[in-house]
């Protein structure tokens, strides 16, 4: 594989995680224990309670590294736990060093080494290509829960690596414990720790779907996608006809906070939709939140109208 197939990873922890993934032809679910093993030896055993694993350098009693993995931990967390020692084994600038997390703050070194883990278990280019092979965000989803990774972190991969549009959340009993939107979104997503029964109830015309898994849910959220209506008139008619007996500082303000959110909105998602449609659904979803949009715009009659004509000028622009 050649060094640009992963040119748009930065980090560089996070592609020496790839080349080791190029190197060995790894496909999740990653035989990281096996993997390990290479590099060091590895022992399960019972640990401190909050203690993951400890990594014992080489020295005049042991030839080899020994890593010290709790054998209390879920299935997904000792792989993690053993994807993140390796880190700290393969890293050049951490070998020798000592790693450790104080009062809940992790080191400089320890992020990297979550991060090389995240990627090695759920390489980039392995979740491109699930995302532009799967037609539906829920088989997505689907294909890459068999890396066997967390739930947070299938969610964090599938977020940063396209899917516009869509809302995902991971609850706990009912309490959300995490949740993002996707590349393309411009709406809110769910509170941490509020109750992900209060999301589904105030959005009742979105697609929802989810994934149960143990105690935990894997949910994702589509608004619905709309067709911009066919239209003669220009977005500043519409407004106009729309604006009739207002006042001319209503109107004004009115309008020129219309084109500042059209616009920019515009602007901002040029890379990630696909159509004027796309575009056009954007902007409904976004009014829907506008509070210092007046009433009298957004519930008027023509207010549809003067949205389609909006997306499809400024749909013309980017062509």
């Amino acid at each position: 594989m050649a060094p640009e197939d992963w040119s748009f990873i930065k980090a560089p922890e996070r592609r020496l995680a790839a080349r080791l993934v190029a190197k060995h032809g790894l496909v999740p679910p990653v035989d990281v224990l096996s993997l390990l093993k290479t590099y060091a030896d590895v022992e399960f055993v019972d640990l401190p309670t909050e203690a993951d694993a400890y990594l014992l350098y080489e020295d005049e009693k042991r030839r080899r590294p020994l890593v010290l993995v709790s054998r209390n931990k879920s299935s997904n967390r000792q792989r993690f736990t053993l994807a993140h020692e390796l880190g700290h084994l393969v890293i050049p600038w951490h070998i020798g060093e000592l790693n450790y997390t104080q009062n809940g703050s992790k080191s400089t070194m320890e992020v990297e080494a979550d991060s090389f883990a995240s990627e090695l278990l759920l390489p980039s280019l392995w979740i491109r290509n699930v995302v532009e092979c799967q037609a539906t965000l829920e088989d997505r989803i689907r294909v890459a829960l068999t890396a066997n990774c967390s739930m947070i972190a299938t969610a964090i991969a599938i977020s940063s690596a396209g899917s516009p549009g869509s809302v995902l959340a991971i609850s706990s009993e009912g309490v959300v414990k995490w949740s993002s939107i996707t590349s393309g979104s411009i709406t809110a997503s769910p509170p941490l720790g509020s109750r992900i029964s209060n999301w589904t109830a105030t959005n009742p015309s979105w697609t929802i779907g989810n994934i149960e898994r143990g105690t935990e849910t894997f949910w994702w959220f589509r608004w619905p996608q709309h067709t911009a209506h066919t239209v003669t008139r220009t977005a500043k008619q519409i407004f106009d006809t729309i604006a009739t007996g207002k006042t001319a500082k209503s109107t004004a303000e009115a309008w020129t906070y219309f084109c500042a959110v059209t616009g920019g909105l515009s602007g901002k998602q040029s890379s990630s939709l696909g159509s004027v449609d796309q575009l056009y659904s954007q902007f409904k979803l976004r009014f829907q939140q506008a509070s210092r949009v007046p009433s009298w715009l957004t519930s008027h009659p023509r207010f549809d109208g003067l949205l389609s004509a909006r997306s499809k000028e400024l749909w013309s622009k980017k062509k």
